[in-house]
């Protein structure tokens, strides 16, 4: 699907100075020469750095692990709750 969008893309008869093909290897340089806006002075952002993705991933595992327990404290409560009320009616 992706190759079939770019064959399309290239296809259009755009003239070079309308097109651009860049990936994230080429860096910003010519990304921000194609938009004809200066290129930043910060290092170009690497978003999946292996320490910030181990702890985006601990931190959502340990929040679905909260969910867990909590949901199944609820439930526990709940059945708690109707197993007391059908032990009481029966007695009666």
């Amino acid at each position: 699907m992706y190759r079939e969008h770019i064959a399309k893309i290239c296809g259009l008869g755009l003239p070079p100075e309308r097109l651009l093909e860049w990936t994230v290897k080429d860096g910003r340089g010519s990304l921000c020469q194609f938009l004809g806006k200066p290129v930043p002075e910060e290092p170009f952002p690497s978003g999946n750095a292996t320490e910030a993705f181990d702890q985006r991933l601990n931190k959502a595992f340990k929040l679905q692990i909260q969910y867990v327990f909590r949901n199944l404290a609820l439930f526990l409560a709940v059945l708690g709750a109707f197993m007391s009320a059908m032990v009481y009616k029966w007695r009666w």
